[in-house]
């Protein structure tokens, strides 16, 4: 089996890009399409979930995401964690079109926002989790980190894209918080995180 640590996944996505022309955005929308079916095969009953997304490429596959769901008649509440004059590239490009279907991203940037994220979360029958990918090499901190400490709470299912927020896809030892998720939805093959403890232990069943 071929394990990647985060440098080899970046260097697979360049090369898919720069060598085989395959635009960087496609990658994006794939992956959103994957995430789609799974939630469709794994949670056929799900009608409300809410998608926690950040302010790099996991948040844009986040945004990606809830255009198709809302496209399969799912209701989604979507909070961006971070601010939103960072994202930039494919991210920015699937949160322009979210805001232009009319799709709700609602800024979770204090604590009482992050609070109404929460409660949306609790009512909901699924979290997607697309927070941090596999860039994140330290530990999350200010109101990721309390979102982290707050899903942990929650009695619904999470799944993360790519890897758990809180997990540094290249060490098997999380560098703080981390999202429990009952399934992670990973592209290309394993990272070193999905297989080895304690930070496998976060990620729950991988596809």
């Amino acid at each position: 089996m071929k394990i990647l640590d985060s440098n080899q996944m970046r260097s697979i996505d360049r090369r898919a890009t720069e060598e085989f022309g395959v635009p960087s955005i496609l990658l994006m929308e794939n992956a959103a399409v994957a995430v789609a079916e799974v939630l469709a095969e794994r949670f056929p009953e799900a009608a409300r979930i809410a998608i926690f997304c950040g302010t790099g490429n996991n948040g844009g596959d986040g945004f990606a995401l809830a255009r198709h769901l809302a496209g399969r008649g799912v209701e989604t509440g979507i909070f961006l964690f971070g601010d939103r004059s960072r994202i930039a590239g494919d991210a920015l490009a699937n949160l322009e079109a979210c805001d232009r279907l009319g799709l709700a991203v609602s800024p979770a940037d204090s604590a009482d926002r992050l609070e109404r994220a929460i409660l949306f979360a609790s009512r909901s029958d699924l979290v997607v989790d697309a927070i941090f990918g596999t860039g994140l090499d330290r530990a999350p901190t200010g109101l990721q980190a309390d979102a982290i400490l707050a899903l942990g709470a929650l009695e619904v299912p999470v799944l993360a894209i790519d890897v758990p927020s809180g997990i540094d896809a290249s060490r098997p030892n999380p560098p703080g918080l981390a999202v429990q998720a009952a399934i992670t939805v990973t592209f290309a093959a394993p990272k070193v995180a999905h297989v080895f403890s304690p930070a496998a232990d976060y990620c729950g069943e991988i596809v």
